[in-house]
């Protein structure tokens, strides 16, 4: 994943003429994500037969994932922090589906137990 912010670091020019120009026209918006969320699914997919990615992370949700690290963090002084980042969603794709709050295997649901001396 460094390897796409060393990527995206130098890009960063294109990145910003290709954001202004998605902005104003919407099919060539449409049409860039959908190669996107293609190329997303082709690597999701190589994972999900290689046992490391789960299948119920969509690709549309990993791409917005990725488009949201880097316009918070996607400059080179932010470097340590994108890689936090990108940590979080790797570690949320290849996470057991039994994570959310409440269900079986899960953590408790917030507030249902509360800490020691907790109010």
């Amino acid at each position: 994943m460094s390897q796409v912010l060393d990527y995206l670091d130098t890009k960063q020019g294109m990145a910003e003429s290709l954001q202004s120009l998605l902005r104003s026209d919407a099919e060539l918006s449409s049409r860039t994500r959908e190669q996107l969320t293609a190329a997303v699914e082709t690597l999701r997919l190589a994972g999900i037969a290689q046992g490391v990615i789960r299948e119920t992370v969509p690709a549309p949700d990993i791409l917005m994932a990725l488009a949201g690290i880097t316009l918070v963090a996607g400059s080179r002084p932010q470097r340590e922090q994108a890689e936090r980042l990108l940590d979080l969603l790797m570690d949320g794709v290849t996470r057991p589906d039994r994570w959310r709050a409440g269900e079986p295997g899960g953590p408790p649901i917030f507030g249902s137990n509360p800490l020691p001396g907790a109010r």
